[in-house]
Parts: C-alpha cells; structure tokens; sequence
C-alpha cells in the first residue's frame, strides 16, 4: 500500500538514490572539527551516524544543513534530489520537541501540516499519530503537559511526519528515556524510516543505541581544540596565591562592598527611628496626661484646680528637657542594638567563609583514629 504522508516523488525513487549529499571543507582554525573534509550521502530509509567529542562541531553542523545557523571556518556544499521540495527537505527531531502548550497533540499536528502548505484535516492527523503508535482519539485530544518523555518523542516524529519531511537530524533522541523507552523509540525510529523513506541523521553519545539503529554510515569528528580540556592539568606555580586571593576579597568585601552597605542600612535605619521618636514626642501633651490623670483620681477635691494650675506651670518648664532626655535615651538604646546586629553580620560573613577551610583545617590537625571518635560519640552526656 502506499503511505499517504510521503509525496509522490518518494515512491518512485530508487532505494540507494541520495536524497542529500553533503561534502564540508575546513577553511580556517575557526572550524570546531580538525578534519580536512567530511562527505556523506543521506539515502531514503538509512541512517547516518554523525559522531564526536563534545565540541567537534555536530550540532553546528546539522544546524548548518538545516539552515538554522553557519558552520564557521568551514565551507559546506550541499546536493539535494531535485525531485525533493524546498519545504520538505529537513526536519529537526529535538530533544523536548517543539508542541504549543495551549494547543492540543492534534491541533499541533494541524498547526504543522498548515504550515507546510499540507492537507491538516482529519485523516491525514491521525494517519500521522497511528505511524508513530500514538492512537487519534486517545491521544489526539491530550495537552503537551499529559504526555510523558517517550510520547513527547513520538508526537515530534508525527510533526515531522505531518510535514513530509525527507531528512530528519536526530539531536540526542535517547536523552532523558529510560532504557525500554529508549529501545521502543529506536524500533520506532528504524520502522518509520524504512516504512516512509525518510534519511536519519543520527547525533548522539550514545554508542549502543546508535549501533542499535544499524547506520548505513558513521561519520567522526575530530574536536579541533582539544587544550581547552587539559588546561586544568596544567602544571603551575601557585605558592603564595591563596592568601593573596583570600586577603584580597576579604578587603574587598569589608571596606568596599559590606561596609558601605551596613552604614547606609544603619544610617537610614537611624534617620528613620529618629525621624518617628521625634514626631512622636512632639505628639505628646505630657499636660493633658497628667491633668487627666488627675481629674480621674482627684474628682470632687475642691483643690484640684490649684494642683492642675501647678502641674501645667512645672510641666512646661521641664517638658522640652525630659523629652529631649527621653530622645537620648531612646536613640542611644537604639543604637547599642544596631550594633549588635552589625556585629552579628559580620561574624556570620566570616564564618560562613571560613567555616569549610576552618573545618577541613582542624580536621587536618586532629589526629584522632576513628575509634576514639566513635568512643567520645558513645561517652553519655552527664560525664560532659
């Protein structure tokens, strides 16, 4: 039967015709891969296993023939089948796919068939879901956010399917799958390509499953900056460099980044307690207290006038200097605490920084055996 997602052009091509040859020329040290060239055809329903260190230039390369991005240092000619549209050349298998959060699995697949100017009714949606063993009425209506790794896999292949596209580059496809889903996902893999024609080309770190897929050709790359990774054992003079580092952020830290911080916290802390005892001692009618307190406990004594008379005069005199006597004290309280809480600070700064050397340190100067560790962990409390 012929399958309604590959074009017409694909059931009459011949099995080894390539669909996509690729040759890539080293220009400059710019390059990420050390090799003078590269050359390798994708052919319908075979896989091309593009392998190397991290860094070699794999994913600039596929980028690069997808269009997405430019191989730099490097010069990249690529033939396509003539036969094969613009619009149905490459399609990216990523890692977490690319489905619409708000939109459903099938009106994703829509969204994709509409995009490449493909039939997106019914039929062709579900024909798209059961080639990759997803079911139309059970899956079809689910959100991205209900599918699980190995389906959020296969709803990306029916995208690809959706499009009828006829390279795929498979960007580390077995990342994050446990190991049966992994497996269920290359038998996927191998019997769409087989079933629709479609050229695999297959990035991963992965050598079993790689090898699982049966590539009909695998090409290496060469990471052309290999230093990068033996800086770190690189021999070096680095006597006297610790204290140095030490002093010097500790200085930093203190005088020009902690120190200004803590005195513009305490003085606008200062300013503002000020500012509120102030305006709250002013707001005090120390003579309406008093007199009411007074004419609470005095009521009826005919000499209750006289005495309020006296207050009124003897408050006023010494209100403004026991209010400022009340400030003083107030503010000086007030300040005996912000200290604290700067001394605070600071002893916990610089126990935090040298909580980890000071504890390996005394570790290192305790040479305790581990039985009489245990032994001291074992003595009871009342003899501490």
């Amino acid at each position: 039967a012929l399958c309604p997602l590959c074009p017409k052009a694909h059931r009459s091509m011949p099995a080894r015709r390539p669909v996509l040859k690729v040759v890539a020329r080293r220009t400059s040290d710019s390059c990420p891969f050390l090799n003078e060239e590269l050359a390798f055809e994708l052919c319908p329903g075979e896989v091309v296993w593009l392998r190397g260190a991290s860094g070699a230039g794999k994913s600039y390369t596929s980028l690069h023939l997808a269009g997405l991005a430019k191989l730099p240092g490097a010069e990249i000619h690529m033939e396509w089948d003539p036969s094969v549209a613009a619009a149905q050349r490459i399609g990216f298998l990523f890692q977490k796919g690319v489905l619409i959060d708000s939109l459903s699995l099938a009106a994703n697949l829509a969204l994709a068939a509409e995009a490449a100017a493909l039939p997106a009714d019914s039929d062709a949606i579900a024909a798209a879901l059961e080639a990759v063993g997803l079911s139309p009425s059970a899956d079809g209506s689910k959100m991205p956010g209900e599918l699980s790794g190995g389906m959020l896999r296969r709803a990306a292949l029916a995208q690809i399917l959706a499009q009828r596209k006829r390279v795929v580059i498979l960007d580390e496809p077995f990342v994050g799958l446990d190991p049966p889903v992994a497996g269920e996902i290359t038998a996927l893999l191998k019997r769409v390509a087989a079933e629709h024609g479609i050229s695999l080309l297959l990035i991963s770190h992965m050598a079993e499953r790689a090898a699982a897929l049966s590539p009909a050709a695998t090409v290496s790359l060469e990471r052309a900056r290999p230093e990068d990774g033996d800086a770190a054992r690189q021999d070096a003079d680095l006597s006297g460099l610790r204290f140095a580092v030490r002093a010097s952020r500790r200085f930093a830290d203190y005088f020009f980044i902690s120190a200004p911080l803590i005195a513009m916290a305490f003085a606008a802390t200062g300013a503002a307690l000020s500012m509120l005892l102030a305006d709250m001692l002013q707001r005090v009618d120390v003579v309406r207290i008093i007199a009411t307190f007074l004419t609470r406990y005095l009521a009826g004594n005919p000499a209750l006038p006289l005495i309020l008379q006296l207050v009124d005069g003897v408050v006023k005199q010494n209100e403004a200097a026991a209010k400022r006597k009340l400030y003083a004290l107030a503010i000086g309280a007030a300040s005996r605490g912000l200290g604290s809480l700067r001394r605070a600070r600071l002893f916990t700064a610089r126990a935090v920084e040298q909580g980890p050397s000071s504890r390996s340190s005394s570790a290192r100067c305790s040479p305790r055996s581990s039985s009489q560790a245990g032994s001291e962990a074992r003595t009871p409390a009342t003899s501490r």
